[in-house]
């Protein structure tokens, strides 16, 4: 079924909107239920219930294995419903939606933020973990004519650094831009009707 708003897309989830006493059902894919501000309390979607990822300021994204959510829906009135849940403790891997080369590529962007003493992980660091990545990230800038060591350099000169010092071990929290981009890729993956971040 594609989507009944973009007309492009997989629809994934069903909305209904009612008003004035007329419920109308639409059918539409993540995307546009997400440029539409709908809530989907979908819990096939790791970054729903995972610390940071609802409020962008808050919480690490690295380093966590025990968090609280909301409780699932039981029914459609309960979509998007404010009401406070009980919450519930659960172990989550957050990094089991990515592929192997994917968790690389974020494993290199928190290396180079670390590194560089970047305030957090933001989105130019998961551009250079794309970039220095050998087969298909160093491939897409081929495609894309862009020389990915002078990109690389180009990023790591005017990104945010000297600004944090990391202890040993430690890793950087995810900024609300690079948390979004992740959003967007899982979201992506979902509408190809992939299981995973690759």
């Amino acid at each position: 079924m594609i989507c009944e708003r973009c007309q492009t897309r997989p629809a994934s989830i069903r909305v209904q909107h009612t008003s004035n006493n007329q419920t109308q059902t639409s059918n539409i894919c993540y995307a546009c239920a997400e440029e539409l501000g709908v809530k989907t309390n979908d819990t096939s979607n790791p970054f729903s219930s995972f610390p940071g990822f609802n409020d962008p300021f808050n919480d690490s994204f690295f380093g966590r294995g025990q968090h609280a959510h909301s409780g699932i829906p039981t029914s459609p009135n309960q979509i998007g419903d404010s009401t406070p849940k009980q919450p519930s403790s659960e172990a989550v891997n957050i990094l089991d939606a990515f592929s192997d080369r994917a968790k690389e590529v974020i494993q290199k962007a928190a290396e180079t933020a670390v590194e560089h003493k970047s305030p957090s992980l933001d989105t130019e660091h998961l551009l250079i973990g794309v970039a220095e990545e050998p087969e298909i990230g160093q491939q897409i800038m081929k495609n894309l004519d862009i020389d990915h060591e002078e990109l690389v350099g180009y990023l790591k000169e005017n990104m945010n650094k000297d600004q944090k010092e990391y202890t040993e071990g430690a890793t950087p929290d995810l900024s609300p831009k690079a948390k979004h981009a992740l959003e967007l890729s899982w979201h992506g993956a979902r509408n190809l009707q992939h299981d995973y971040v690759g």
